[in-house]
C-alpha cells in the first residue's frame, strides 16, 4: 500500500491544482466558505477529488466532519 503525500497550501497558480497527477499526492486548497468551495471544484477539468467540511462551518444542521 502507498501513501498519500497531502500537499498543502495550493493555489490556481500551482500545477498540480488543475492537472491530473499520477501518483500517490493529494492538493490541498484552503477555502472561504461553501461558495468558495463551489468555485475551486467547477474550477477545475477534473472537479474535486475529496472535501473536507471543518467544525467551523457555519451551515445548521451540519455536522462538523464529514
Amino acid at each position: 500500500m502507498e501513501i498519500a503525500m497531502l500537499i498543502g497550501g495550493v493555489t490556481p497558480d500551482i500545477a498540480i491544482y488543475a492537472e491530473e497527477s499520477f501518483g500517490p499526492a493529494e492538493p490541498i486548497t484552503r477555502v472561504l466558505d461553501d461558495q468558495d468551495a463551489i468555485q475551486v471544484a467547477n474550477d477545475t477539468a477534473c472537479g474535486p477529488t475529496a472535501a473536507v467540511i471543518a467544525p467551523t462551518s457555519s451551515a445548521p444542521g451540519r455536522p462538523p466532519c464529514l
